[in-house]
């Protein structure tokens, strides 16, 4: 993580709720932003991980294919990667298991944006793409679920 990364995460600290409960994904960066946020170490979570996409290389057309998948356009490009229901399912387990809790995830983009069509918080398809590709890093969001 960048310096100005870890300011950035450091500066959010203020917008937690008091008494939340503090999880993660179980990537590093994502662990160490939830450290940064909130001053104390985050329960690590497989629920929280980023989309399973594998051989996926890293180049010229990541944001295109990842773009893709988010709009629900899956094709060759996303051979043997998680399905954006089922990582928003993941997800969704992952956060059931704390009800009635004030929780902080520290997350990612992709995942983070198949819950949030699951929970129906964004529509599929063109409007969860175009907000995945606002997100910022890191960002705060606050999202208010019903019981």
């Amino acid at each position: 993580m960048s310096s100005e990364g870890r300011a950035a995460a450091r500066s959010m600290r203020h917008k937690l709720p008091a008494g939340s409960i503090l999880l993660s994904s179980t990537e590093q960066k994502a662990i160490e932003t939830a450290r940064l946020m909130a001053g104390r170490e985050p329960a690590a979570d497989i629920g929280f991980c980023e989309v399973h996409r594998p051989g996926e290389p890293f180049d010229e057309f990541s944001s295109e294919r990842r773009g893709a998948w988010i709009h629900g356009e899956l094709d060759d490009r996303h051979r043997d990667w998680e399905t954006p229901d089922q990582a928003g399912r993941r997800f969704a387990q992952a956060v059931e298991a704390h009800p009635g809790s004030d929780l902080v995830i520290a997350t990612h983009g992709m995942v983070l944006v198949a819950w949030l069509v699951q929970i129906g918080y964004l529509e599929a398809g063109q409007a969860a793409e175009s907000y995945w590709s606002t997100l910022t890093f890191p960002q705060f969001i606050t999202v208010e679920i019903a019981n």
